[in-house]
């Protein structure tokens, strides 16, 4: 299963026709993570704001705990940022001393910018949002589409897909779910977790490409799960609820897709049934998640974009700063914009 291929063939809201390339270099793609607070400036963990390129989270990670002395695992980050970017994210590793060289970690992609001490770990899910500049190039196709596209995801968002990156390259995350659920393979743990998160966010654009195809994916269906913009809660309308179409277009909810997992399903009636028919159409993944114990949950299948920005460069690429919540996917938005080549 070639899931790069699956995530391009993934129905789009607005049909974009125009084509374009992105990451022709990792200036190309810059994200910078933004906590929502700051590291309380004294503490036995030293937090470390890094810039980053051709290098993944990980590296970094591994490097720190090189430096510092301690355990991968001991070394904190809240999220896993692109390889092929230029990305600044904080990390944060024990160390009681008070003396540390930072420059030593400098080189081979890595600088760190600032550093600060906090009382805890830096742990994962901890950051805010992402802000994303990313110049698309070599664009072909019709201006006024493309800015027609950017108008329209301003107002209305885009569906919320996982992006490629979650299965792995050539979808290998997902092939290693298929190894742990099928065969009973012997994974790590971290690559135990990409292949469960992978079957999960599988199923979950499973069910959301069929509300785009169906062309409801921000609307309400019969027994349709609520989820409340920014948080984890979800309900489900019982029917007396007057005002759900205005706290739909103004963004306070958006409709919900199953994060697979055991426990009661939530929806009800033509949202349960179609929920139920992608379960069924992939039951090892389905049961496989339930028997590796992970719970139930939701995710927006409507992703709203902050602060949406372009602007036509001299070579006539396009540039692109806007901003995302933690847990969402840049190429789900540019998807949207143009079609993105390989």
């Amino acid at each position: 299963m070639n899931l790069q291929t699956d995530f391009e063939q993934l129905p789009t809201a607005y049909a974009p026709t125009a084509t374009g390339v992105i990451r022709q270099s990792a200036a190309d793609f810059k994200v910078t993570e933004h906590l929502g607070f700051s590291p309380r400036g004294e503490g036995a963990h030293l937090w470390l704001y890094v810039e980053k390129q051709h290098r993944n989270s990980i590296d970094v990670a591994e490097q720190i705990a090189s430096a510092v002395g301690c355990k991968v695992a001991d070394v904190g980050y809240s999220g896993l940022k692109d390889k092929a970017a230029v990305t600044r994210q904080w990390f944060s590793a024990p160390l009681e001393q008070n003396e540390f060289d930072m420059t030593a970690l400098n080189g081979d992609g890595i600088q760190v910018l600032n550093s600060r001490r906090h009382t805890s770990k830096l742990k994962r899910g901890s950051h805010q949002a992402n802000e994303f500049c990313i110049i698309v190039r070599d664009l072909v196709g019709d201006v006024d589409e493309i800015e027609l596209n950017i108008v329209r995801i301003s107002q209305n968002g885009v569906p919320n897909y996982f992006g490629a990156q979650r299965f792995g390259k050539h979808g290998n995350n997902l092939l290693q779910a298929q190894k742990l659920f099928v065969q009973q393979a012997k994974l790590g743990r971290v690559q135990r977790s990409m292949a469960l998160s992978a079957a999960r966010s599988y199923l979950f654009n499973q069910v959301l490409s069929a509300r785009v195809a169906a062309g409801d994916w921000q609307k309400a269906m019969g027994g349709e799960v609520m989820m409340l913009a920014g948080s984890n809660s979800f309900f489900v309308p019982n029917g007396s609820e007057t005002d759900l179409a205005e706290r739909l277009v103004q963004g306070d909810i958006h409709p919900s897709g199953p994060l697979w997992g055991k426990g009661r399903h939530v929806a009800k009636g033509a949202c349960l049934a179609l929920e139920q028919s992608v379960v069924e159409a992939n039951a090892a993944f389905a049961d496989g998640l339930c028997a590796h114990g992970l719970k139930q949950g939701r995710r927006s299948l409507r992703l709203l974009v902050q602060s949406l920005q372009y602007h036509w460069l001299d070579d006539c690429s396009l540039q692109l700063k806007f901003t995302l919540p933690k847990g969402t996917f840049a190429t789900a938005m540019l998807r949207e914009v143009v079609k993105i080549q390989a």
